[in-house]
């Protein structure tokens, strides 16, 4: 993507960040980087969701890659929801309770 700040941007200085939101914003992410950020999206307003929303959807694929048909409370614990969240994330499952398709892969022990 190309640079929306005038070439002469890349002289700013953190100490010439008079707005605290965007002085704030350059000490995490870099001052260069908090001037492209100005100049693109200036004007606007701009939301920054919570960051679990970030994580939620981490967490819930690692509990759908973690779940073994028996450990939904250990789930539940470790990553901090439900256990009625993890059967829901599995597609309804209680611990133990085979489908269909367990017969038809295999898995079924009988």
């Amino acid at each position: 993507m190309d640079s929306m700040a005038p070439d002469w941007a890349k002289d700013v200085r953190i100490e010439d960040l008079q707005n605290q939101t965007i002085h704030d914003l350059a000490e995490v992410v870099g001052v260069e980087t908090a001037v492209e950020i100005v100049a693109t999206y200036s004007g606007m307003v701009i939301y920054i969701p919570k960051l679990d929303s970030i994580y939620r959807t981490l967490r819930d694929r690692k509990i759908k890659e973690e779940y073994d048909g028996n450990n939904a409370q250990q789930l539940a614990k470790t990553y901090d929801v439900s256990e009625s969240w993890v059967r829901r994330l599995v597609g309804g499952r209680l611990d133990g309770q085979m489908d269909l398709f367990d017969f038809v892969d295999g898995k079924a022990n009988l």
